[in-house]
């Protein structure tokens, strides 16, 4: 390690362990191999010093950025890049509701010119080598003392944003939080589909014992298998893809997604939206009857809630009416349980889901 980047991680641990923050070494392959400081009373995480082969650097948290000390308004462009860009997992599309496990079940929120940013509670990843300037390196310790000065001083004052489980509604987000949540023990025997990933690998029990094990709801069961029957009559035939997940695949493409998430809960994805050929979604919606095109550019799913500032699975589409429309080429038609009044609308989306792999198939000939 360089002798600059060795001084200051000196210093950094020196001004922690001041603050009696016990340290602690870790090995981990998402975040890296480093150590992780604790604020001795709270028992929460204040930051982690980083060395691995992708270098040295520090992960910063966000308490303090609703306090009038805030040091948000003081840092330079490269810096607010990386707070206002921190959107690594895909519940982030929300930070208020993202239970993505490392995340410590808090968001953070800053506001800066009058816009207010909301950031998953994993911490903010800096880079530290002999070019970083001596003026970052100041700001990373200014907000590394207004951290501790809010675990010291003002946690009552302006507490945790902290994600609230009961009001999570999307599916995805609802798994993440049940793997967050301790069941009390179960002594009945478990069945196939209550078995580990892995385990059910080995198994992969068909469809329709899966319908029959956690639909036991009438009107959803029909649902279920009268969407499982529209998607086999588009030559999609369901496999097991993962736990209590079912793919149909169209001429090899992956066309939906049937997910069971617990009795009386199932969800549909059309992963074939899964967009992220920006030229051949485009190229699909102006071949579409005005009717089809209008459906799909109106279906909210599909719609750009600007993530971040570098994304580029954004993309504008001008309708025959001259209205802009920007777009999200990485979101998915996905329907939760739904009522009889939603199939046909589901049905729809399916079927064009179809159309566009068929579209994709001519456009790579």
């Amino acid at each position: 390690m360089a002798k600059k980047i060795t001084d200051w991680f000196v210093h950094i641990n020196k001004i922690l362990s001041d603050a009696g923050c016990k340290a602690t070494k870790v090995k981990n392959i998402h975040t890296g191999d480093g150590t992780e400081y604790y604020h001795g009373k709270t028992k929460i995480k204040v930051c982690k010093l980083v060395t691995d082969e992708n270098g040295h650097s520090i992960v910063m948290h966000g308490n303090h950025f609703t306090t009038p000390y805030s040091v948000v308004n003081e840092l330079p462009q490269n810096m607010l890049y990386v707070l206002k860009n921190q959107r690594g997992c895909r519940p982030c599309s929300d930070p208020q509701t993202c239970t993505m496990a490392g995340n410590g079940d808090r968001y953070y929120e800053f506001i800066h010119n009058g816009r207010t940013y909301y950031c998953c509670g994993g911490g903010f990843r800096f880079y530290i080598n002999e070019d970083t300037d001596d003026a970052e390196l100041k700001l990373l310790e200014k907000w590394l003392t207004a951290e501790l000065k809010w675990y010291v001083n003002d946690m009552e004052h302006f507490p945790e944003r902290k994600i609230i489980l009961d009001e999570i509604t999307s599916s995805y987000a609802k798994r993440w939080a049940k793997n967050r949540i301790k069941q009390p023990a179960n002594n009945e025997e478990l069945s196939v589909f209550a078995l580990p990933n892995k385990e059910q690998s080995q198994v992969k029990p068909p469809i329709d014992d899966a319908c029959n094990h956690f639909l036991k709801d009438t009107e959803l069961h029909l649902i279920a298998l009268d969407l499982i029957s529209h998607l086999r009559q588009q030559g999609a035939e369901p496999h097991w893809k993962a736990r209590n997940k079912y793919v149909f695949r169209y001429k090899k493409m992956e066309l939906a997604y049937i997910r069971f998430e617990n009795q009386n809960d199932f969800n549909i994805e059309i992963c074939a939206f899964g967009w992220r050929e920006n030229s051949a979604i485009k190229g699909f919606i102006e071949s579409l009857p005005a009717d089809d095109a209008i459906f799909l550019i109106k279906q909210r799913t599909f719609h750009c809630y600007e993530c971040n500032e570098i994304c580029y699975r954004r993309f504008t589409f001008i309708s025959s009416n001259d209205e802009s429309h920007v777009l999200c080429s990485g979101r998915a038609f996905v329907s939760e349980n739904p009522s009889p009044d939603e199939v046909v609308n589901v049905k729809r989306h399916i079927d064009m889901g179809k159309n566009y792999i068929d579209y994709k198939k001519v456009m790579c000939q």
